[in-house]
């Protein structure tokens, strides 16, 4: 069996080569702001996902703790079932997105609705929703779509 037949080894070559990128794009960034030429902004982000592939390597472990390897191959297989329920999240959401551009899209700014936050179009509906379901303010948007107008 060859170097390239083994799924493992092509692991630690993209482990190898996304760590290898981090740290190369970290050492530019750094010596572009030490030189007064960068700043740090959101090319750090770039870096940071470089680096995160030397988190990685955990998972080769996982050939070697067969408890780790159970509950790794647990949640590769509960992944297709994952995605239904994500489905079935995403249709509710987007049926409770279309009533409220319905309903509130024409309501004025107020304490909370406004441009980070309002139902003015379908894509800016859910993203309010989404706001209100992890409980960002839900009850100050409340209060602003129960204006009644004069």
């Amino acid at each position: 069996q060859g170097y390239i037949d083994d799924k493992w080894e092509i692991f630690d070559v993209v482990i190898c080569f996304g760590a290898s990128f981090g740290f190369s794009y970290w050492s530019n960034l750094l010596s572009g702001v030490l030189s007064g030429q960068t700043t740090i902004s959101n090319s750090q982000k770039i870096a940071q996902v470089g680096r995160a592939f030397r988190l990685l390597r955990v998972v080769r472990l996982m050939q070697f703790f067969k408890p780790l390897q159970r509950i790794l191959d647990t949640l590769y297989r509960s992944i297709p079932q994952l995605l239904n329920i994500l489905l079935l999240l995403f249709t509710i959401y987007s049926m409770f997105a279309v009533i409220a551009v319905n309903a509130f899209g024409t309501v004025k700014y107020g304490r909370r609705l406004g441009p980070t936050a309002n139902f003015n179009k379908f894509t800016d509906s859910m993203k309010t929703i989404y706001q209100m379901v992890i409980g960002d303010e839900w009850d100050v948007i409340m209060d602003d779509c129960s204006v009644v107008p004069p």
